[in-house]
């Protein structure tokens, strides 16, 4: 019989689920939800610098960064900075948005040492194998970026 309480996607699920709601709590403290967190962490490390680039980056589609991203640019925490034309704009952080970053930064640090913490080196590196493992096996999932 198939139990609840022995299935691993339930787990994961459940887990998952708690790491998220309290890194939700964490960034509300700075009126920042977690969609825009990987905008401005994408934009601060110079991994994505465009509506598209981010869509990749992240994994989610470019109508949602862009109205992410709107909401960033009224709160004074992204710029957007002119190209030939409106899809060769590239996306900058402010001030504002820099000087924030690095608490954020923090706040995600807190974050993965409270849930993970409790894991040896080995071991965080044993669930990363597996993660990748588990991922590669499935066809219908992006990887790209996220898997070497």
């Amino acid at each position: 019989m198939h139990d609840l309480k022995q299935d691993i996607g339930y787990w994961i699920s459940r887990f998952a689920a708690q790491v998220r709601c309290e890194f939700e709590r964490k960034l509300a403290a700075f009126e920042i939800t977690v969609p825009q967190w990987c905008i401005l962490l994408s934009l601060h490390g110079k991994r994505a610098s465009s509506i598209t680039e981010l869509s990749a980056h992240i994994g989610v589609d470019k109508a949602t960064i862009s109205r992410t991203v709107e909401r960033l640019v009224k709160m004074e925490l992204v710029k957007r900075q002119p190209g030939f034309d409106r899809r060769s704009e590239s996306l900058v952080l402010t001030q504002k948005g820099d000087d924030l970053v690095p608490r954020l930064i923090a706040c995600a640090e807190e974050n993965e040492s409270e849930f993970f913490g409790c894991l040896s080196s080995d071991e965080e590196n044993t669930l990363q194998r597996i993660w990748k493992k588990l991922m590669l096996n499935q066809t219908d999932i992006e990887k790209e970026g996220w898997i070497k």
